[in-house]
């Protein structure tokens, strides 16, 4: 059985194809009994192929389309999904497109033992699902059982998780003959199954016991955090019931594939309150400035993930742009960022929408498009071809640009009913990033406007621009909102230690204990240093529980700091590894992986995509969220320890 992948959704970024035929030769090798296997793979024609074994069946999506499937064969068939699932994900693989059109079925009669095997895993690295989106008037099939991590509605890493909600959302369909959520357009379904929790299934089929409502409703929670973490601890919830049992706590048996190092938002509640409550007001035409101040690891970016979730749950508009150490040459970069954030949410929008926003937004620039196309060209994607501006003398065109600039924002966040703006790292922002933003502040209190900027308040002094601005700002009105955030103390850090280890507070309370007095209740520091203890297994996993050994614990030397930390980590690479990073180094904080490809021109893509996934797996580099292609530096100072 031959596949052919069709080239107009497919990502042309070199490290996507090579992670896909890296995952493709991993699932290649593998021998499950319902996963079906690879046999070969290529590209011919310049078109990618895959050939499968023969299995002859029929899809999951068929099969769906009949009636009365009996309660013994749906569980039967996600026992099998499930199986497949768990094999790949002990071997590194995400499905990542987990749907009924790649599950397949062998003896469609009605009755239960099927032979079930999942098809596709390893090919969706390749898969542009944005472009899929984008050309669809209606929700194409894959996207309906999109985790929300996956379709960016909550900022999360795409892990094991995100096919457990898929499964979820499969095993739904299968108990009720509907969806667990569904929606007119693609942009407002990802929204929507996001901040909603479904009918129980067993209120539109009463043939469906209490504790399958539970189990399902679990696998759709929105935080990946409060799902089933793996495939086995759903099997084993399963094989209760198949065994009678019908009263039980869910996931008892369950331990995630590996850690996330993530939990729920856990000592903020107060400072997250006062977000929420800034946001509802816009909503009520309350415009707001609000600063948020902290040192580096304190949890900011973390806030504003949370209120990211939030604002969307809402049908908001939430767009970003964050500085960057030593990157701050061109100016309103920050804000060029924030508005192709907005281009993007626009061209997922139905024509109909795309229609109403154009003509809104034409008719409040009037004459002045040009201004907004300097700030950001990409505007001329929803705004058109402009008339031609009129000259003036330098310091009247400055004034002009902030004056039109401000209004297009105020009029943008009127026209999306809310529109939360996050400027991330103050401190590291031009001037004239905050003479636009001074510029904002001063017509923002009566509009539907949330600016939100973070600073290191303990990295600027009182002759810092930003000081100026938050004193102007102080002496105008009550436009701006200020809100510090504090490290945690012993009692909250056994809270965050417990909520990442998915253990009970008092049984981690020694190391968490630990942690507090080497990180100073630093949330950021206080994960590093869990990382170490966990890599050096001074704190394993064994019989269902956390153990500490104790003389690895005392032996465990924790380096005074976050910088420390990182250069301990860099330790870890090989010498080519590490100069491949001080390559990237040079390049600047953040940094495109195509020029690192024509820098190092002895290198072979593929590995050099292996040594930036080794770097992002060493928490030395991440994802650069500005834009596709780029990575950046976990730390600011990186650089200044690689070469």
């Amino acid at each position: 059985m031959v596949k052919i992948l069709k080239d107009d959704i497919l990502s042309k970024k070199a490290e996507d194809l090579i992670r896909y035929k890296h995952e493709l030769g991993i699932v290649s090798r593998l021998n499950h009994a319902n996963v079906v296997r690879i046999l070969d793979y290529g590209e011919v024609f310049e078109l990618q192929f895959i050939v499968f074994e023969y299995f002859q069946g029929t899809t999951l999506f068929e099969i769906l389309k009949k009636q009365n499937i009996s309660t013994e064969r749906i569980l039967d068939v996600i026992i099998q999904i499930c199986r497949a699932l768990d094999c790949i994900h002990q071997n590194g693989v995400i499905q990542r497109d987990l749907n009924p059109e790649n599950v397949l079925i062998h003896n469609d009669s009605g009755s239960a033992g099927d032979t079930v095997k999942l098809a596709d895993s390893g090919a969706a690295h390749i898969i542009e699902f944005s472009e899929v989106m984008a050309k669809s008037k209606d929700i194409p099939d894959p996207i309906n059982y999109f985790s929300p991590e996956q379709s960016g509605l909550i900022k999360r890493h795409v892990d094991e998780r995100s096919d457990m909600y898929s499964l979820g959302v499969i095993f739904y369909q299968l108990l009720t003959g509907k969806l667990p959520f569904t929606a007119d357009e693609s942009f407002l379904f990802t929204r929507q199954n996001a901040e909603e929790r479904p009918e129980l299934p067993g209120r539109l089929n009463p043939a469906v016991p209490p504790i399958l409502d539970r189990i399902v409703l679990k696998l759709l929670e929105t935080e990946p955090e409060n799902r089933y973490q793996s495939a086995k601890g759903l099997l084993h919830d399963l094989d209760r019931f198949e065994n009678g049992d019908r009263e039980f706590m869910l996931g008892l048996n369950d331990e995630s594939i590996k850690l996330s190092y993530r939990t729920k938002l856990i000592g903020r509640n107060d400072e997250f309150t006062k977000l929420k409550k800034l946001f509802e007001g816009t909503r009520e035409g309350r415009g707001r400035v609000c600063l948020i101040s902290g040192e580096a690891g304190i949890g900011k970016t973390r806030l504003i993930e949370e209120l990211h979730d939030y604002v969307c749950s809402q049908n908001a508009i939430f767009i970003q742009g964050k500085s960057f150490y030593g990157d701050n040459k061109e100016p309103y970069g920050l804000l060029k960022d924030a508005l192709g954030g907005y281009v993007a949410i626009f061209n997922r929008y139905s024509d109909k929408k795309k229609k109403e926003i154009r003509d809104s937004l034409r008719t409040s620039v009037g004459l002045f498009g040009e201004i907004i196309f300097k700030l950001n060209p990409q505007l001329k994607e929803i705004l058109g071809e402009c008339p031609s501006l009129v000259s003036l003398s330098p310091k009247a065109e400055d004034q002009r640009f902030l004056s039109i600039i401000s209004q297009f924002f105020i009029n943008l966040s009127a026209i999306e009913n809310g529109l939360v703006l996050i400027i991330e790292d103050l401190q590291w922002s031009s001037e004239w990033t905050l003479t636009l933003l001074n510029s904002i502040a001063d017509i923002v209190s009566k509009s539907s406007l949330l600016v939100i900027g973070t600073y290191r308040h303990n990295e600027i002094t009182e002759k810092h621009a930003l000081m100026k601005f938050i004193s102007d700002a102080k002496h105008k009105g009550d436009s701006l909102v200020e809100i510090n955030i504090r490290n945690f103390d012993a009692i909250t850090v056994n809270n965050f230690i417990s909520g990442i280890l998915c253990e009970n507070e008092i049984k981690v309370r020694d190391i968490s204990d630990f942690i507090h007095r080497k990180s100073k209740g630093n949330p950021l520091f206080a994960i590093e240093i869990l990382k170490q203890l966990v890599n050096e297994k001074a704190l394993y996993y064994e019989n269902n529980k956390w153990n500490i050994d104790d003389i690895l614990l005392r032996q465990s030397v924790i380096p005074p700091t976050i910088i420390d930390i990182l250069i301990k980590r860099t330790s870890l690479l090989n010498q080519k590894d590490a100069m491949v990073l001080a390559y990237a180094a040079v390049i600047g904080r953040s940094f495109e992986i195509g020029l690192l490809y024509h820098l190092l021109g002895e290198f072979n893509k593929t590995e050099l995509v292996r040594i930036i996934d080794t770097c992002i797996q060493l928490q030395l580099l991440d994802r650069d969220n500005r834009a596709e292609n780029r990575f950046s530096f976990v730390h600011e100072n990186s650089g200044s320890f690689l070469y």
